[in-house]
């Protein structure tokens, strides 16, 4: 807080004077955050007027997307990373206490300000829960803790700050028992602290982020997310940069028990992660191939996270370091040595500048290849076939550095490194090739390695069926290097049960050809982007949708979803279409005018499509603000219902039904009794089925419009999916 706004001359006070007055106003702030959500369980309305009106939270406006959504209650605060303080303790010791262990920490519980407690009954006294009031409410409010360094901040110190103020938060609790009961009427908030997000891109790759990444890992801190920023910059040392790849991608899985932080599903949709929710890798166009297989070969052995993002800079202009970049990709990500090996399920691959037919050559023979190590350093196999080993603990390898028969640098392991994988060895050399997870292509001695029982991977069942879940974005400048697309989901295709494409489209139809799995396509970048759900044509046994159409027309796409028996229109749940205004500087009258009747068809076409559509259930325009003024045209059917049900009909309601039709008859009511046997010979399952759906609760269609006059950025350079 700076001196001005607490009106306080600090030059007068003492260091504790000043950590009691700063304690204060902490206690103060973790308290009104504690009572705005106490708001939101008593009126949403309430919560979501403060947020804008007192806290400068940017809501949108009325007819925007973001105006609508639900806001959870749940909150991500940034580390102060010079917050340590020192506090006496009745034992008249000295210690550390972060401000998230303050914050987060039992000492809420242990010494609530009675102002607060006075405000959080009288939000309490204002709810109409009865339960509540009968037997309390004990709430929680999830906090993650978000690690953004400064770009001259570079080290990892603030970072290990956060996990040890994490496992006193856990030792805290404890010792602590929170299983007394709440009083009738009482309200009580806990701030949990949930797994910290740690954004690493600012930094370098300084010789001690690997070692304390690895340590964090082991001593079970838990990640939401970790972001990296691959530069040459900090990675002049071999061993610095593998150890940080080997923590990151890790080949141990922990138990969640163990971590130090809670899991909340507001911050994660579906199963519980794992140890790292998610890690996303910036690809620097200047990263040597002895780096992108170092982070490669560590890939290929995960099980800290199920979700990987790669954003693919790559340097086109050589063709030979492409090539090499993508044989490694394919190894890593995609071959039968991932798929027994990984735990990555959802990959994205963004920003990638190529894709062509030559790179596309070795990725292919990769997955095909049935000595993938040896291929990838384009060395002849050995008479023993490549296998699993154990690296001994204290033993030194020979790191190549650039070809096989380059310089090698000397690397020391203190402990056991597990997935090493021998190639083209003789079994009698005194040392084998091998690749060492996190540090590519090295040299061991054998007696250094230790060999399981199983001669193979391949001998092994498969954890998992690998990647299902893709999202491809190609770099809008290089458009002639993407003709290797095809190619690319031709061998990764068949597992694909979700993708995203951001992509040119003309090949649409053979890409569905190659993911014959496929149940959602999310296609994103457009003129008009789309999610199609294609289950109903699996669950049919029907060929999916034709979806060679001309997507860069919003009247043409909207003509073929007023049909409501095309089965492209029954598979479109939801649709963002762009409408830019006029952008020619010479002012040419003539284009002007066709350009203003083209939009005025788009929108006419798009209003009566929403009149006749039964089956979208979200419509999104981005209109340059010229255009504002047709809002009040589609909000007009703005939660709409349609021809699609909210969630089944419950097993309850249906038997509740089905009894009429089987009432056992009584002597009084033979007639009854016929009639209702007339009537049930007449409801076949078909009819049942239509009823059953009827009578469930639908969807309500959403319409936004929102305004921007940056439509062209947006497509160029936008990554939002739909």
């Amino acid at each position: 807080m700076e001196e001005e706004e607490a009106g306080e001359d600090f030059s007068r006070f003492s260091d504790s004077d000043r950590e009691l007055f700063f304690r204060n106003q902490f206690q103060k702030t973790r308290e009104a955050l504690a009572l705005l959500a106490a708001v939101a369980h008593v009126e949403y309305a309430a919560w979501r007027y403060l947020l804008e009106k007192h806290c400068s939270v940017d809501l949108g406006v009325e007819g925007e997307p973001i105006y609508e959504e639900e806001i959870p209650i749940r909150y991500v605060i940034n580390l102060d990373q010079g917050a340590q303080v020192i506090i006496n303790t009745s034992q008249d010791r000295e210690f550390y206490e972060y401000d998230i262990v303050f914050f987060c920490g039992v000492h809420q519980r242990l010494h609530p300000s009675e102002e607060y407690r006075e405000a959080l009954r009288r939000i309490a006294a204002l709810g109409q829960n009865a339960q509540r009031t009968k037997s309390g409410f004990d709430f929680d409010v999830p906090v993650r803790v978000q690690f953004d360094p400064l770009d001259d901040y570079d080290d990892v110190t603030g970072l290990v700050e956060v996990a040890i103020a994490e496992r006193i938060v856990k030792e805290q609790w404890g010792e602590f028992s929170r299983s007394a009961a709440v009083a009738p009427g009482e309200w009580r908030c806990t701030f949990v602290l949930e797994r910290m997000i740690a954004d690493l891109t600012p930094l370098t790759v300084p010789g001690e982020m690997g070692a304390a990444i690895k340590t964090l890992l082991r001593q079970n801190t838990w990640f939401s997310l970790i972001s990296v920023y691959l530069t040459n910059i900090g990675m002049s040392s071999t061993q610095a940069f593998g150890q940080l790849m080997s923590s990151i991608f890790d080949s141990a899985r922990r138990p969640s028990e163990l971590a130090n932080t809670s899991y909340h599903p507001s911050f994660s949709a579906g199963l519980p992660p794992l140890q790292v929710g998610e890690v996303k890798i910036i690809w620097n166009p200047d990263l040597e191939i002895r780096e992108a297989g170092a982070l490669c070969s560590a890939m290929a052995h995960t099980q800290l996270s199920k979700i990987l993002s790669l954003r693919l800079w790559m340097k086109i202009h050589n063709r030979e370091r492409s090539q090499q970049y993508w044989k490694w990709l394919a190894y890593a990500l995609f071959s039968k040595r991932a798929r027994v090996s990984s735990s990555v399920q959802s990959l994205a691959l963004m920003k990638v500048c190529s894709m062509s037919t030559v790179d596309m050559e070795p990725f292919t023979s990769m997955l095909k290849s049935e000595h993938p190590e040896e291929d990838l350093f384009d060395s002849s196999p050995g008479c023993v076939k490549s296998r699993k080993a154990t690296l001994s603990a204290g033993t030194l390898v020979r790191c190549v550095l650039d070809d096989r028969n380059g310089p090698t640098e000397i690397i020391a392991f203190d402990a056991q490194v597990p997935c090493v994988r021998t190639f083209s060895d003789d079994g009698r050399s005194t040392w084998v090739d091998c690749i060492v997870p996190g540090y590519g292509q090295c040299r061991v001695q054998r007696r250094d390695l230790m060999f399981g029982g199983s001669s193979s991977d391949d001998e092994q069942s498969s954890r998992g069926e690998g990647i299902t879940s893709l999202r491809l974005h190609l770099d809008k400048e290089f458009p002639a290097l993407f003709d290797g697309i095809s190619r690319f989901f031709g061998a990764v295709g068949a597992p694909l049960r979700q993708l995203t494409l951001d992509a040119p489209r003309g090949d649409l139809s053979s890409i569905l050809q190659c993911c014959p799995n496929l149940e959602e396509l999310s296609l994103c970048g457009g003129v008009v982007d789309a999610r199609l759900n294609f289950r109903d044509c699996h669950a049919r046994g029907e060929p999916l949708p034709e979806l060679n159409l001309n997507w860069d027309s919003v009247s043409a796409i909207a003509t073929v979803l007023a049909d409501n028996d095309n089965k492209l229109t029954k598979c479109a749940r939801r649709i963002r279409v762009r409408v830019n205004n006029f952008q020619d500087e010479d002012g040419n009258l003539a284009e002007l005018r066709a350009h203003e009747r083209r939009t005025k068809a788009a929108f006419t076409a798009l209003l009566s499509m929403l009149e006749q559509n039964k089956y979208l259930e979200y419509l999104e325009l981005v209109v340059h603000p010229d255009y504002e003024r047709y809002q009040p045209k589609f909000r007009r059917h703005h939660l709409q219902p349609i021809w699609c049900a909210l969630s089944p009909l419950s097993l309850r309601s249906k038997l509740a039904f089905l009894s009429k039709w089987v009432v056992k008859p009584t002597m009084f009511a033979k007639r009854a009794r016929t009639q209702s046997e007339a009537g049930a010979t007449m409801l076949s399952p078909h009819v049942l089925r239509i009823i059953f759906e009827f009578a469930a609760d639908p969807v309500l269609r959403e319409v936004y419009l929102r305004k921007s006059d940056r439509i062209v950025t947006e497509l160029i350079q936008g990554e939002e999916s739909i």
